[in-house]
């Protein structure tokens, strides 16, 4: 089991707690805490083989009750336009969910599997839908998704929480302006620089994901909404909040193959 520690903003993902092989697909699990509470969180790397990826798609696609009816219209436009990487991503996020969903929870969760669909919007991000059931026994669990050129991450936790993923790469200059004020670029890159070899350069997409990753966790679906969120370094802690929200969020990072990987967990204000 992976411990999030309250002194350090790092994640190390070492050895899963399950391997398990779907499709010829690694999927990999891990355990995580924090504060008392445990989230599961469901890696894997993404194939680019076009050849294997038709194969499997069509292949899982035709799984009995694995496809939510909405997604089955989407699915059939994205088979048009001849888009076959997003619907394996598509694929390998639900994947992760339902293997999670059945090596974890044991049915023991409220949402039920063919109703949780993977939606794309206009901007190719992928986000959870859930159509929520009611039940005094089954405890509610929340989901994330997240993905990279290389990865696939998916998380499932019983309180709200966002995950993001990036290829650490140059931004837009008025983008960098944004994330990375002048006035805050020596202490922002002396704090990360603590943990990882960042250039100054690398520091605004950095920041980015973090910020991206709150949204998920505060149930923002309009990306503009990123600049209304501001981070915060406090006690070696990464604390991220949005202007029109009295919530916060601690926020936790790890960085490798060139790729940051974020999980931002919703704290109580008072918590520090």
């Amino acid at each position: 089991m992976i411990e999030l520690s309250p002194n350090s903003p790092i994640i190390l993902l070492d050895d899963p707690c399950k391997v398990i092989c779907r499709n010829e697909v690694i999927l990999k699990y891990h355990e995580i805490l924090y504060n008392g509470t445990v989230f599961y969180l469901g890696v894997c790397n993404q194939i680019k083989d076009h050849q294997f990826r038709q194969q499997n798609f069509e292949h899982i696609f035709n799984q009995p009750d694995y496809w939510h009816h909405l997604e089955k219209k989407k699915i059939s436009g994205f088979l048009k336009k001849d888009q076959l990487d997003r619907l394996w991503e598509w694929s390998l996020s639900k994947i992760l969910i339902k293997e999670g969903e059945n090596e974890f929870f044991n049915n023991s969760t409220t949402f039920e599997f063919n109703k949780i669909y993977v939606e794309s919007s206009q901007n190719s991000a992928l986000r959870v839908v859930h159509e929520k059931s009611v039940s005094s026994i089954k405890e509610l669990r929340f989901l994330s998704i997240t993905h990279s050129s290389s990865q696939i991450f998916t998380i499932v936790a019983p309180n709200d929480i966002g995950i993001d993923c990036e290829y650490i790469r140059n931004i837009s200059p008025s983008l960098k302006k944004k994330m990375l004020p002048k006035d805050h670029e020596k202490s922002f890159l002396k704090f990360f620089n603590m943990f990882f070899r960042l250039s100054v350069k690398d520091i605004p997409i950095v920041i980015w994901s973090i910020k991206e990753s709150t949204l998920k966790a505060l149930n923002f679906n309009n990306i503009g909404e990123i600049h209304n969120i501001s981070l915060l370094i406090e006690d070696g802690k990464i604390y991220t909040t949005h202007k029109m929200r009295n919530l916060k969020c601690i926020n936790f990072f790890t960085i490798s193959n060139q790729s940051i990987f974020v999980i931002s967990i919703v704290v109580e204000n008072s918590e520090k």
